[in-house]
Formats: C-alpha cells, structure tokens, sequence
C-alpha cells in the first residue's frame, strides 16, 4: 500500500472521504477499520506486519484531537523504520492560510495540503512544512526521506 491511514475518532464518512481522496488521485491505501475483515482487531505484531507493507503513514488530525498508547506506538514504530509520515488536517477550509499548525504529536510531522501544479494546470497532493517548502506527494513517496530537498 502506499499509505496507512491512521484515522482516530473520525466518523466513518470521513474515512470514506479521506480513503476516496487518495483513491482518486491513484493511491492505494491500508485503513484497518475499511480494509480489513478484522475491523481494528489485529495483535501488534499483525499491525508491525501490515505497516511494513506500506509507504507512507498518513495520520488525521485536527485540533485538540487525543491520541491513544496504541496510535502513539502506531507513529512510533512506524517513523522508526520507515520515517516517511506526514499528517492530513481535518480542518474547515479557511481562505486566508495555506499553514497547519499541528498540536502534540501532529507537531512533530510535515502535513499534506492540495495545490495546483504550475504550469500544468491540475491539482496534486503535496506534503509541506510550510507553504515555501513543499513537495509534491508521489516524489516524497518515492524519495528516502533523507534525500528530499525541501
């Protein structure tokens, strides 16, 4: 898979939205409570297996959002052997900033944001630390994590 969404405390629209957002931009994508018969069940060392299996860990956020031990040991684990995650907000569209401020944990990763492409005139994904820095989402992908120039 190219993502393990990592999705606490949305309703299961918003995973429906945010797992056709991705699909629809050519994204596979690895969400327990969709993709799997075991809706969230799954022992540690099934979640280990599973997160090796993908890309990238995308984690949704929005303010004053709570993470348990389980989704703190989820980023945890997965940035320790793959180092590729970034969050999504979930936020209300504001028309005057293009910059996530994320909080506790969500602080500590680049987010992703929707831009139009110069000079090709179609829409991408593009992970960002800021609205100058940025680059698009299959490059950060494809890319070590090192080697990206933000």
């Amino acid at each position: 898979f190219d993502i393990y969404l990592l999705h606490p405390m949305l309703s299961d629209s918003m995973i429906y939205m945010t797992i056709r957002m991705f699909r629809e931009k050519g994204y596979s994508v690895y969400a327990d409570t969709w993709t799997s018969p075991e809706k969230g069940k799954h022992s540690r060392s099934e979640i280990e297996v599973i997160m090796r299996k993908c890309h990238s860990l995308v984690i949704t956020g929005y303010k004053e959002q709570r993470y348990t031990w389980k989704q703190h040991w989820q980023i945890g684990y997965f940035s320790s052997f793959r180092n590729r995650v970034a969050v999504l907000p979930i936020v209300k569209k504001d028309v005057n900033s293009n910059v996530y401020k994320g909080e506790g944990i969500c602080s500590w990763f680049p987010y992703i944001g929707t831009g139009i492409v110069f000079m090709e005139n179609r829409e991408a994904l593009w992970v960002m630390q800021d609205p100058k820095r940025c680059v698009d989402f299959t490059y950060w992908l494809e890319k070590e994590p090192g080697y990206i120039e933000w």
